[in-house]
This record gives C-alpha cells, structure tokens and sequence, in this order.
C-alpha cells in the first residue's frame, strides 16, 4: 500500500475538498508558502484576491514565484517521509515500542548539524541509506561488546549506534562521491560503445535489403504482367 500524508489547505480549510493528500514522490498541484499548504490554484486564487483589493508586493512576488513554492512543497514532503523511513527503521530494528524524547532531540540536532562536533547536518535519507548499510557491522560491534561485559539495553544501544553514525558521515560522502564518478564513468563507456556501433555495415544491410525489394518487385510485376 503506497504511503500518504495528508496536509490541509490554508485557502478552501473551510470547504469540501480542502484535505491534500499527498503520496510519496507525487506532490504535484501543493504549495508551501509561510509554513501553510495550498492547493496550487487555491494559492492562485488567494493571491490575486489580496492583489485585488491592495497591489502589495508580498503577494505580487507570490503569485510570481509560484513555482518556488510548489519545490518548496515538494522538499518539505520528501523530508517527512525520509524521516518516517528512520522513524520506521528504528522501531523494527531495535524493537523499540516508544522511543525516547531525548532520541527525536538527538536526531533533530543531527539533521540540522546541532550536535557538537558536528559542521554539517545529515539529511534523514543520507542517514536512513547509511543506517541500513552499517547496520551488519553494528551488529557485530554491539556483540562484541557483550563479550566484553559492556550491556546495553535497547534505548542506550540506540543512542550508541547513532554517535557511530555520526562519526561515519564523513566516509559515506566520499563513498557517495565514489559511486557518482563511477556511474558516470559507465555513462561514459555505454556512450562510446554506442558510437564504435560499425554503421557501413548497417548501411550494407540497409542496401542488401532495399536490393531485394526491388528484386521481389521486379519479380511480382513480371507474374502480372
């Protein structure tokens, strides 16, 4: 079942139809503008009813800038699922019934780059991608930590694995880097083996071909005629 998030518009709250169903990677037709969420046309509609009653130039850029806002709309949706996906992978990965204030701060510091030590924030996706890829090997440092007589329950194990992440973030750019010059390298060869295609031979057999046509023409005629 596909996911949904439902925002009310700012314009028609009052009116039938004013839900904004949104489903992930399909936000078309919504607007984010000052924090509220508009049916694009309602948007329309309310600015051009400002601007009928007073030319000012908030609503004038509004109604000019539309555009921005639809991105705007789209950027704020796609962060609402990318920490849904974390939210999600913590609750069935550390069998987390009720996480913890001081997590949802933690990761709130981590997205915005507020933890010390911190010059960057990490995007949800970047840590939800890098989550499930170290997850083995957090698994291994978690039981070699038991070994060791370091118990932790699943909150403490939690907030552990995070600070790990965090110090990992710097690795996984360049990882990423990697990984985008490697596509486009093979962009790249995919490119050229197209250009190496041998066209004379094409053309040859565009000739043979033409060639026989005329041949089962001429023949086709000479059984009419």
């Amino acid at each position: 079942m596909k996911r949904s998030v439902v925002r009310i518009c700012g314009e028609c709250v009052n009116e039938n139809g004013s839900n904004i169903i949104i489903y992930r990677n399909e936000c078309k037709d919504v607007v984010l503008f000052e924090n509220k969420y508009y049916h694009t046309e309602c948007f329309k509609k309310l600015c051009e009813l400002k601007l009928s009653k007073r030319k000012i130039k908030k609503w004038i850029n509004a109604l000019n800038n539309i555009s921005e806002y639809e991105q705007n709309a789209k950027e704020s949706i796609n962060e609402y699922f990318d920490k849904d996906d974390v939210y999600r992978f913590i609750i069935s990965t550390y069998d987390i019934a009720i996480v913890p204030s001081y997590i949802w701060i933690k990761l709130d510091k981590i997205y915005k780059g507020g933890l010390n030590g911190m010059s960057v924030g990490i995007p949800p996706a970047h840590l939800y991608d890098m989550w499930k890829r170290q997850i083995t090997n957090l698994n291994k440092i978690y039981d070699n930590n038991k070994r060791k007589g370091k118990e932790m329950d699943k909150v403490q194990r939690l907030n552990y694995d995070l600070s790990i992440l965090v110090n990992k973030y710097d690795s996984y750019l360049t990882w990423l880097n990697q990984q985008k010059i490697l596509a486009e390298q093979s962009r790249k060869e995919q490119q050229e083996k197209k250009e190496k295609i041998d066209y004379k031979k094409i053309s040859d057999m565009k000739i043979q071909s033409s060639e026989k046509n005329e041949d089962d023409i001429e023949q086709l005629l000479d059984e009419l005629f």
